[in-house]
């Protein structure tokens, strides 16, 4: 049980003829909350997993990310995984695209200008 008062609202950013997007924001009092960044995504996790139950969808415009990247397993089916890895395997081997986050390191250039094999 949170401390204080839970805020849920919503607002719509775009009609279609085919649905809206909404936004929802949470506002929470996280003061005495063992663990505030765990509890926030257990509720996010299941706001998300309520949206899809009802047909919504996994996002409008801002991509999937890492955050809602373990949804993917259960809408999309195996041989679209399947396809979409082979596809960055071979366009991103050394995956550049998405370097391992929290490494302080960044992502090695290209050894001449052109050059993305290195």
């Amino acid at each position: 049980r949170l401390p204080g008062e839970v805020f849920v609202g919503c607002r719509v950013t775009q009609l279609y003829h085919s649905g809206a997007c909404l936004y929802f924001y949470l506002c929470m009092y996280c003061g005495n909350v063992d663990n505030p960044n765990a509890v926030f995504s257990d509720i996010e996790h299941c706001a998300r997993q309520e949206i899809l139950d009802q047909g919504g969808s996994l996002s409008h415009h801002h991509g999937i990310g890492k955050i809602r990247a373990e949804f993917l397993r259960d809408m999309d089916s195996k041989a679209l995984r399947e396809g979409m890895l082979a596809l960055k395997d071979g366009l991103d081997p050394s995956t550049r695209s998405e370097p391992e986050t929290g490494s302080s390191e960044p992502p090695r250039s290209p050894s001449k200008p052109g050059d993305l094999r290195n």
